[in-house]
């Protein structure tokens, strides 16, 4: 399913309405647990050419976290089917859709703990695929702490 969401201009009383003091209190526990792992920073990758290896090392690491997560449900996996991977690497690296497509994530140290890609056009954000990994750093939440970053910069 899609969703459509009003963020406004103020994101702190969007997410305080949105949130309860339990759920927001869980978030801002999960996001101390991150970093006793590393810094936990929320990355960017929007600009030049300079930055091609690390939406290809993103992307790459999104595709096998996906992979890992359709493993353990037990479904088809599609990055696995010739061309599927290709076609969102090679939109990535078209210097035509610099400013449409959105590559980010978060890293936790040197580990890329979530990553998503998405659209930008016409002061819209579009998600169209995340991940997080399912190691240890699983049990903090650092596909909710992604989505978090995202959204307070959407």
């Amino acid at each position: 399913g899609a969703y459509v969401a009003n963020l406004g201009d103020d994101w702190e009383a969007l997410y305080g309405a949105k949130r309860s003091a339990s759920t927001r209190k869980r978030e801002r526990r999960q996001l101390r647990q991150l970093a006793q792992h590393g810094d936990v920073r929320f990355v960017e990758l929007q600009g030049g050419c300079e930055e091609d290896s690390e939406r290809t090392r993103t992307l790459t690491t999104l595709f096998d976290q996906k992979s890992q997560a359709f493993a353990r449900m037990g479904v088809d996996d599609p990055f696995l089917h010739p061309g599927h991977r290709a076609f969102f690497l090679g939109v990535a690296s078209d210097p035509g859709l610099r400013g449409v497509i959105h590559i980010s994530r978060l890293d936790v140290g040197q580990e890329i703990a979530a990553a998503a890609v998405g659209l930008k056009f016409r002061d819209c954000y579009y998600l169209i695929l995340s991940s997080y990994g399912d190691g240890e750093l699983a049990r903090c939440g650092p596909g909710r702490a992604h989505l978090h970053e995202l959204l307070q910069h959407a």
